[in-house]
């Protein structure tokens, strides 16, 4: 049996973190700690760089409408309708159009409608998720919208004032 002395000094060495001889030491809950952090920031660090490009690719997909936007207003200004805007006769640098009913493959390629009081263009970001944009000659500024049909038919629907 151990006496007093014995017990506080076994007592002071577990506080100290010095085992007693004989004992193997038990790995401490820090290092657990520690190395579940490591692992979460490097899982967070992955996620956010496998989706860095979404965002890119939203910005160009917005930034393809509004320079066809910009091609369809000249045409707007010139003709006083929308009609001479279609896939045809617009001519934007690296853009390349299709009509109302052809869906837009991917970035650069516009599905685009063109009547006489109404213009719609669609581009799909991703597969799947395509951005729209609709003018209209009684409607001062643009409709927007979303969706999963990219083609410049369903992009009349748009009706948002923003994406």
């Amino acid at each position: 049996m151990q006496d007093d002395d014995e017990i506080l000094d076994a007592y002071e060495r577990e506080l100290d973190g010095v085992d007693p001889p004989g004992r193997a030491r038990r790995p401490h809950g820090f290092g657990l700690v520690l190395g579940a952090l490591l692992l979460a920031c490097a899982l967070l660090l992955g996620a956010i760089f496998a989706n860095r490009s979404i965002g890119n690719d939203i910005g160009t997909g917005e930034h393809q409408l509004r320079l066809a936007e910009a091609a369809a207003k000249q045409v707007l200004d010139r003709t006083g309708g929308y009609g001479d805007a279609g896939a045809a006769q617009l001519r934007v640098q690296d853009l390349r159009f299709v009509g109302p009913s052809a869906p837009s493959t991917g970035r650069g390629v516009l599905s685009v409608y063109a009547g006489d009081n109404e213009w719609a263009a669609a581009v799909a970001v991703r597969p799947g998720a395509c951005f729209y944009l609709h003018l209209d000659v009684d409607r001062a500024s643009p409709a927007y919208g979303v969706g999963t049909r990219c083609t410049g038919d369903a992009a009349l629907a748009a009706r948002d004032s923003s994406w």
